[in-house]
């Protein structure tokens, strides 16, 4: 999942957080084995940037052969930052019960510096039980009765 989330690094767009923006590369593997790619896209109006945990989740939905559902999502890797609730809570709409989240743990120095194909074999990102990193998501039961 490192060289998918690597490869999106070219989609990179942060001009408006900052000289340099903060970087953030993610990929996500569906059950079906499809991975995809993604890295922050900001826009102008801040609220409707694309985060790259949203960009890699929505590029393997769209290149699976099924259609996007529950259950669908095994895995996602993030490096960069922490993926924010909204992140969280949009993984969640699509994952399997036993779904993980592979943190990189990088800085950003370190991560603008350094190819993900090039850590070292030994640096073991930490896996993380979707259900501990977002213990009470949005469901459709909160949607009854709406």
């Amino acid at each position: 999942m490192r060289a998918t989330a690597d490869a999106a690094r070219r989609f990179h767009y942060a001009p408006y957080s900052g000289k340099p923006g903060p970087i953030v590369l993610a990929a996500a593997e569906l059950v079906s084995g499809t991975i995809g790619g993604g890295s922050n896209i900001e826009i102008v109006n801040l609220s409707l940037t694309k985060h790259a945990e949203e960009v890699a989740i929505l590029s393997a939905l769209t290149n699976d052969a099924q259609s996007p559902g529950r259950g669908r999502l095994s895995a996602v890797y993030v490096a960069g930052l922490q993926p924010c609730g909204s992140c969280r809570q949009f993984a969640a709409e699509f994952a399997s019960d036993d779904a993980i989240w592979i943190l990189e743990d990088i800085s950003q120095q370190e991560l603008r510096n350094t190819s993900l194909s090039k850590l070292s074999d030994d640096r073991e990102p930490r896996v993380v039980p979707f259900a501990d990193y977002l213990p009470s998501p949005f469901s459709s039961f909160d949607q009854a009765g709406a």
